[in-house]
Order: structure tokens, then sequence, then C-alpha cells
């Protein structure tokens, strides 16, 4: 009898799936966290591949949480790329919500480096292009950064 594949390999085969599935993975110890980047590496892979281009900016913007939350010394900037790349995404896809994750992503990493006002200039053209949905989690933290006092 054969051994089954593992979840990562069946994932990539369907990028779209693969979402969920990383967020289970990534809600675990650091092990699981490398196991969710090998995942998303060969989701974004497939994708690029079978053209299943929907989910990529969000495949792109969790890389660069993993990428953040991993401790084998990957550098911010990796994660930077990630966030930035799935803005860049969105963007062309025209799908705003994909684009407000990612720049809610940049964002709170610049609010961590102290950057606040860099955190604002990231978010608000992309939330300034809603017109409805501001109890959304995702709408009110936008709000809650580009709301926050000066410093």
């Amino acid at each position: 009898m054969r051994d089954q594949a593992p979840t990562s390999v069946r994932l990539a085969r369907y990028p779209s799936d693969a979402v969920g599935q990383i967020r289970t993975l990534r809600g675990g110890h650091r092990g699981r966290i490398r196991e969710a980047l090998v995942t998303i590496n060969q989701a974004l892979a497939s994708a690029d591949r079978g053209g299943e281009r929907y989910y990529y900016p969000e495949l792109l913007r969790i890389k660069g949480e993993l990428l953040l939350q991993d401790a084998s010394g990957r550098p911010v900037s990796a994660a930077e790329d990630c966030f930035r790349a799935a803005l860049d995404v969105a963007r062309q896809q025209g799908a705003p919500f994909w684009e407000l994750r990612g720049a809610l992503n940049l964002a709170r990493l610049r609010v961590t480096e102290v950057r606040h006002n860099d955190a604002k200039a990231i978010l608000a053209p992309v939330y300034d292009q809603f017109t409805e949905g501001f109890e959304k989690p995702d709408l009110r933290a936008a709000r809650d950064i580009l709301n926050a006092p000066p410093s």
C-alpha cells in the first residue's frame, strides 16, 4: 500500500484550497509555520503554472505573515516584499478587498517600526475606495490605524 502524499503536496495542486489549510498550520509552533511556508510556496508555484490567480494576493499576504512569525532569521524585508507584491497583484486584479488586506499588513508592520505616518499613507488610498462594509473587521482595523493619534 502506498503512503498518502503529504498535505503540502496535495495543496500545491489547488491554490485556492491552500488558504484555509495554511491558516490552520500557522496557528501552531515554529515547525508548523515552516511547513506552512513550504505549502504556500507550492501553492504560489501551482498558481503561476495553472493560472489560478484569484487567491494569489492572499497567498502572498499570508506568506508575509508567516515570514514575520518564522524565527529562522529571515529579514523583515522578505515579509514586506510579500505584502507589497500582494498589494500590486490585488491592484492589477482590481480586487480592493485583497488590496486592503495587504495594505493592512504593511501598515501594521510600519506601526511596529513606529512609522505611523507611513502606515496611514499606505492605508488611506485603499480605505478611501470603499463606500460600504465599514463594520467589517478589516475596514474597522484600517480605520483604527487611520484614526490613531499622530506620534
